[in-house]
């Protein structure tokens, strides 16, 4: 926080999407990035079906508002996403008064995308969705999906030192490791403790969506990420990296306190993907059984016949 360098990660994802598959959604990507910011921020824990509900609303959300934002404005800021959820109609009788239409950046941005580009079919969904969809959901359906984004994660990626580092100016991009440069997230969680997690992850997610996309890139170096603490910041996004990290050119190094602490992230099913797929273990003095047990099982065992 303190060496003033920032990266606005949505407009990156935004643009290089673009790059990369201009006939795609690209609001979808930034939308499934802001997803995986707001599970660094709001951890899920216990992968229950009703939180998922309200973590795919919310991607639903943001979806239609960066769609609104870059299509009437050509960027795409935190700041304006977030004006626009703020916003949205709460009811139908809303929509009908004229002083708060006027008053709405919902509303305004909304306008000046269509007329900008009135045949946009992602567009016409945005609509839909504002003016007619999210304004008839029931009140506590509304209110659980409008806390999810603000109190949930908005509210921290607004707050500095998190949005001057990801989500205003831009000073460098993560493609910098492509070129030899070494990028240090210096946000010890120790001190910085919820952004300090924030931080880290996000930078590690950017960086596997850059080496995702490398084929575009000219360069082969190799790149490594070198990640301490695993258990704090380990997404199911980091499992399905690790199934292509290799083709990505990517060595992870990943350290964690024991084998319960990655399963209690991910739970039992990803984090035993997530281990298999790092292919080198070193164990240093564990005392914790589960993980001596899992020693035991990747090393073999053998019968040994003695007489005594």
């Amino acid at each position: 926080p303190s060496h003033g360098l920032g990266f606005n990660l949505l407009r990156y994802e935004m643009m290089a999407s673009k790059r990369a598959n201009a006939k795609g959604d690209l609001a979808s990507n930034v939308a499934a990035l802001f997803s995986a910011a707001a599970e660094l921020a709001l951890p899920r824990r216990d992968g229950k079906h009703g939180e998922q509900i309200w973590r795919q609303a919310v991607e639903s959300l943001v979806r239609h508002s960066v769609t609104i934002v870059f299509g009437a404005t050509g960027d795409l800021r935190l700041d304006e996403i977030v004006a626009v959820v703020r916003s949205a109609p709460q009811s139908v009788a809303q929509l009908k008064d004229a002083s708060w239409r006027r008053e709405s950046v919902c509303i305004q941005l909304l306008e000046r995308a269509i007329q900008r580009k009135p045949s946009e079919r992602n567009l016409g969904l945005a609509r839909d969705y504002f003016l007619s969809e999210f304004p008839s959901y029931p009140p506590d359906t509304k209110n659980s999906v409008l806390f999810t984004f603000g109190a949930g994660c908005a509210d921290l990626f607004l707050r500095d030192p998190l949005h001057s580092m990801f989500f205003g100016a831009t000073d460098y991009t993560p493609e910098i490791l492509l070129e030899g440069a070494i990028l240090v997230v210096d946000c010890p969680v120790l001190e910085y403790r919820e952004v300090g997690q924030v931080a880290n992850g996000l930078l590690r997610i950017c960086t596997q969506r850059v080496l995702e996309r490398r084929g575009s890139n000219p360069s082969q170096r190799p790149v490594a990420i070198l990640w301490d603490e695993t258990q704090k910041t380990l997404l199911p996004s980091d499992v399905a990296f690790q199934d292509t990290a290799r083709s990505a050119l990517c060595a992870t190094v990943a350290a964690a306190q024991h084998i319960p602490a990655i399963r209690e992230a991910v739970g039992e099913e990803l984090a035993a993907t997530f281990l298999g797929n790092l292919r080198s273990k070193v164990f240093f003095q564990s005392n914790e059984p589960e993980t001596g047990d899992y020693m035991r099982r990747l090393c073999g065992s053998k019968e040994v016949k003695r007489a005594t």
